[in-house]
């Protein structure tokens, strides 16, 4: 029976499986299975699982997006803990070294996870997941045990998928990922579990993320979904939201602020119009009414303070 399921959701993902494998081969920790869920891929994925040399778990489904293949995963898994790598990131060297030794040291841990550092981005970027969050000395200063996590996460999801390892009977007390949601399903799954089990983190980097561009489209596609969740969390759970003190007009004032910021530069003005309408109403800040004025002054206008910008 392995110890550790590695679960790795692929999406035409051919050109960058071969690297995440070798990364789960490359542990010192040999108890391992590895299951590869197809997410309805037309490229070769298939063809280099087949051939690979590690002999993964090999799962087909019709593209129905991360959630559900890692749900897929989860359900044909045998081990006691679940690891989860997206199909173009890398772990680095005793990621699940340095894991195991941590959740195995306290039985009421139910997820660990880690900092992680990016490349190949163009341009390139520099730092920490934690960094680009704004949340790294938070981190540092926690370095093991969070506290408030729930509270925490409902401000700023700071575990990527690809540095978690979680208790395999969380799922079983939270549920698995909501599969009806294409993006921040994560940070869903994480405030779910966080209800019920302590976390704990590794300050440090231990895994790689391959930086890819998205269209504005993917960007205000996140943008609502993150939106969604926080207030999808606050309908269902009413009771942790006021025992951890949490103000979701707080949180989701700057998060309908950054929309409408998003939406602005993509010349959507009612759409923005109703974002930072949103962000006013739910917690007023200055920067948000002045945008707000901004969208009932029309195209022409915005374009002229644009020009006007640029020149000063």
């Amino acid at each position: 029976m392995p110890i550790v399921s590695v679960v790795i959701p692929a999406f035409n993902s051919a050109k960058y499986l071969p690297d995440a494998l070798e990364s789960v081969i490359d542990q010192n920790c040999r108890d391992v299975e590895i299951i590869v869920v197809d997410d309805g891929s037309t490229d070769d994925t298939r063809k280099i699982l087949e051939e690979h040399p590690s002999r993964p778990t090999y799962l087909y489904q019709q593209n129905g997006g991360p959630s559900k293949a890692r749900n897929l995963g989860i359900r044909a898994s045998k081990a006691k803990y679940i690891a989860f790598l997206d199909a173009d990131d890398i772990w680095l060297p005793h990621k699940l070294d340095y894991q195991l030794e941590l959740i195995e040291s306290d039985p009421r841990l139910g997820l660990v996870f880690s900092d992680v550092k990016f490349f190949d981005g163009e341009p390139p970027m520099d730092g920490s997941y934690w960094k680009q969050r704004g949340c790294y000395d938070e981190m540092i200063a926690e370095s093991r045990m969070i506290q408030n996590a729930f509270a925490k996460l409902m401000k700023i999801n700071y575990i990527m998928p690809s540095s978690a390892l979680v208790k395999r009977e969380c799922f079983d007390k939270s549920g698995l990922f909501d599969e009806s949601l294409r993006y921040v399903e994560d940070k869903d799954m994480w405030l779910r579990i966080s209800r019920h089990y302590p976390m704990a983190c590794i300050p440090q980097p231990l895994v790689k993320r391959r930086v890819h561009g998205y269209s504005p489209k993917q960007v205000v596609s996140v943008q609502e979904s993150i939106i969604h969740v926080v207030k999808k969390i606050e309908q269902a759970y009413p009771e942790d939201i006021t025992r951890e003190g949490v103000n979701t007009k707080k949180i989701l004032s700057p998060l309908y602020y950054k929309l409408g910021r998003i939406y602005l530069d993509t010349d959507d003005f009612a759409q923005a119009n109703l974002a930072f309408r949103s962000s006013v109403l739910c917690h007023y800040s200055w920067n948000a009414f002045l945008y707000l004025c901004v969208t009932l002054m029309g195209v022409r206008v915005m374009r002229l303070l644009r020009r006007l910008k640029h020149r000063i």
